[in-house]
């Protein structure tokens, strides 16, 4: 990764294993210590791991949060976490 203030990333973690999805996020956040991550992801084993989300639809902000905070407070973010959920399960 290059030295660089902003870190834009969208779906990285998609279509690999869990542990590799695990390590990828682990270093990620790592690696960009003091510096703005944005990323994009549909994955909730990814979600999960984010410290602060921001949840978008229709192109507005609807809220952010952590990811228990969502749970609890975001209609929007719930109903997309379990359908997302469900896809791992079956």
């Amino acid at each position: 990764m290059r030295n660089t203030k902003i870190f834009l990333l969208d779906e990285i973690t998609s279509n690999i294993d869990g542990l590799t999805e695990r390590n990828i996020v682990q270093t990620v956040f790592r690696l960009s210590q003091n510096h703005t991550v944005i990323m994009a992801t549909h994955r909730a084993t990814t979600i999960m791991q984010i410290p602060r989300i921001i949840v978008i639809c229709d192109v507005k902000n609807v809220a952010e949060g952590t990811h228990e905070k969502l749970l609890n407070e975001c209609m929007t973010y719930k109903e997309l976490f379990e359908k997302n959920r469900q896809q791992l399960v079956c």
